[in-house]
């Protein structure tokens, strides 16, 4: 496991891609849709940050420049390692009551 990142670098676990299915149950979209998908990915909640990072916090759910990231695959997910002026926004998900 990942426990350490430079400076202002910030490791992101992005959103999962959500699965559509059909009428009978089978999945329909192509794996190739899927990766696709996930390469556009833009949104996830902050796992790491470098000790010199001000703005990015662990547990922040934030929007990011998905061109400027480096896929890491760890324990069978993918994350996202990010320079902290590559996120672009803290987004705060409101609770229904």
């Amino acid at each position: 496991m990942i426990n350490s990142v430079n400076k202002k670098l910030v490791l992101i676990r992005p959103d999962k891609i959500a699965e559509k299915a059909g009428e009978d149950g089978k999945i329909l979209k192509a794996e190739e849709t899927k990766q696709r998908e996930q390469r556009s990915q833009n949104r996830g909640v902050v796992v790491l940050v470098g000790e010199e990072c001000g703005w990015a916090k662990k547990d922040d759910y934030l929007s990011f420049y998905r061109g400027a990231g480096t896929d890491i695959p760890e324990d069978g997910e993918t994350l996202i390692i990010i320079h902290e002026d590559h996120c672009l926004a803290k987004i705060i998900k409101s609770e229904k009551k």
